[in-house]
């Protein structure tokens, strides 16, 4: 080998320890800057910091914040890809969380920051967590969401089996959400606007897995009013579908609501409401209430106007065993009031030409039972004064359930009596 090459050698292996030296030293560096790192409300703490000029990438492994009022927030590892700091600002091709959490697009640049897309999981992985085009302005005050989903990772007929908790399957998604007058050091926001989205829900009454408590609505929003303020939520073109397959029979009952818009705003003492929308794709519902943010009693009226009967059969059919033939809903007023225990409902129900079928194998002996049925109940109601009818609260079932139970209870009394 000539001594030219030797030397070249050389120098090239004297550069790459330098350069890994240089890497160690700096990686060392940040991990003694990191440790370091508090405002005496938290404190970070990081196993070790390795840097990787080639892709280029900046890993944080063994995270650990520890927070003053107890809570501690643990993560394997954090990985932060391309990352670039210039006079334009900062930007990172993708971060990963654990291996599997991502963001990806992220840019901050003269109070804006900007990310394309976020993906997360639940600790199981039995829910994913995605949203789109982020964009929050701190000048401006403004934060945008054009596309959110809160996605299930297993069918619904295997999800309570197979996740953790063993809940219900539940798929939300929103389109277009903007939130402005947002205060990150007040923890406040003057208003949400939600253009778009949809909730779905499947319950399996054969299953017994899921034995928790299912929480009232209110009880969330004074967690959540505990730690932030939001003052009006707006809201447009929402969608709601609730299916459950009952004990018995292989057909799942189905509830759905469309062209939900409305409005929300908050006080220091409660949250009230109102929207309207199409029940069943014909019934033309308006509805309003309040929800406290302090002590436990709801409220909740509205009418549901002129519609066919028979547009509940989906709902009905296969969890009542009942077809509607016929018949016309005039007009169903109803007033609610209730606590996390029991709630009291009156209704004023007015209809007619109410024809049904009771359904089971024997068609004959059900075929005589509902000639009998269709003697016994009126045929039409004009009731002009209300009925009212209580009911004590399931805490294994949802919320939805405590106050259809409570308004079925007393149209039931006004159809059968009692």
């Amino acid at each position: 080998m000539k001594k030219r090459d030797t030397i070249s050698i050389i120098v090239f292996a004297a550069c790459i320890v330098v350069w890994f030296g240089g890497l160690a030293m700096a990686e060392r560096w940040l991990e003694r800057k990191v440790h370091s790192s508090t405002d005496g409300k938290w404190e970070l703490a990081v196993g070790n910091i390795r840097l990787n000029p080639f892709v280029p990438t900046v890993t944080f492994n063994n995270i650990t914040v520890h927070q003053t009022d107890g809570q501690t927030f643990a993560a394997e590892q954090l990985r932060i890809e391309r990352p670039r700091i210039s006079k334009r600002g900062i930007r990172a091709r993708r971060i990963t969380l654990n291996h599997r959490d991502t963001v990806e697009g992220i840019a901050f640049a003269q109070g804006r920051l900007s990310v394309a897309h976020v993906r997360m999981f639940n600790e199981d992985e039995s829910v994913r967590i995605a949203a789109d085009s982020i964009v929050a302005d701190t000048i401006a005050r403004r934060i945008s969401v054009a596309a959110f989903v809160l996605d299930p990772t297993y069918p619904k007929e295997e999800f309570t089996e197979k996740s953790w908790r063993h809940g219900d399957w539940t798929q939300l998604a929103a389109g277009n959400v903007e939130c402005s007058g947002v205060d990150p050091k007040a923890m406040s926001i003057d208003s949400i606007h939600i253009a778009g989205g949809s909730i779905a829900s499947y319950k399996d009454r054969k299953l017994t897995l899921n034995t928790a408590t299912k929480p009232m609505y209110h009880t969330l929003l004074q967690k959540f009013y505990s730690r932030a303020h939001l003052r009006t939520v707006a809201f447009k073109g929402l969608s709601v579908r609730y299916e459950e397959l009952p004990l018995k029979g292989d057909e799942a009952g189905v509830f759905t609501a469309e062209d939900i818009s409305g409005m929300a705003s908050a006080s220091d003492t409660e949250v009230t409401w109102s929207a309207t929308g199409n029940i069943m794709g014909a019934g033309p519902l308006t509805a309003h209430g309040t929800i406290p943010l302090q002590g436990d009693r709801f409220e909740i009226s509205g009418s549901l106007n002129e519609c066919p009967l028979n547009i509940f059969n989906p709902m009905v059919t296969p969890l009542g065993r009942v077809e509607i033939r016929t018949g016309q809903l005039r007009q169903l007023d109803f007033a609610l009031a209730g606590d996390s225990i029991k709630a009291h409902a009156e209704v004023v129900l007015r209809y007619s030409g109410l024809t049904i079928e009771l359904l089971d194998r024997h068609h004959e002996e059900m075929k005589l039972f509902s000639e009998i049925a269709n003697d016994i109940l009126p045929n039409s109601s004009g009731a002009p004064h209300p009925t009212a009818g209580t009911f004590d609260r399931d805490p294994q079932r949802s919320v939805w359930n405590f106050v259809w139970k409570t308004i079925f209870n007393a149209v039931k009394r006004t159809v059968v009596g009692g």
